[in-house]
């Protein structure tokens, strides 16, 4: 029976390892003990060098606190306006308790846009069991 096991293990093990590596994140984050919780989150107009040249944009802060045990967090930054959808993703390892303040930059809108909304995603979350 422990033979079966160890090798249903390293089959396992194989299946993960021969996976897209946006299989590979989502499984490691499936499986993270750390729990993200957000603290803060604002957003504002900003510019910032793209490409080497000066571009407007919508700059979104988030303050993120691992309320777990260590692991990995995806965080999604969602921005919806008038001229449309985009987002950001980070994956990062957090420590138990640690605390980390992240910056997403979204250079598509233009200085025109209206309706600007954001929206952010923690996987896990302190509120997910």
């Amino acid at each position: 029976m422990k033979a079966l096991c160890g090798i249903i293990i390293v089959f396992a093990l194989v299946v993960v390892i021969r996976t897209s590596p946006e299989i590979q994140d989502k499984l490691l984050t499936a499986v993270s003990q750390a729990k993200g919780q957000v603290t803060a989150h604002r957003s504002e107009i900003d510019a910032r060098l793209v490409n080497g040249e000066m571009d407007a944009g919508i700059s979104v802060g988030v303050n993120l606190t691992n309320t777990g045990k260590e692991g990995l967090i995806q965080v999604t930054e969602f921005l919806t306006c008038s001229e449309g959808e985009w987002s950001r993703t980070q994956k990062l390892s957090f420590r138990a308790g640690e605390s980390k303040r992240l910056e997403f930059f979204f250079h598509e809108p233009s200085i025109n846009a209206s309706n600007i909304q954001t929206r952010v995603s923690v996987s896990p979350g302190a509120n997910q069991d």
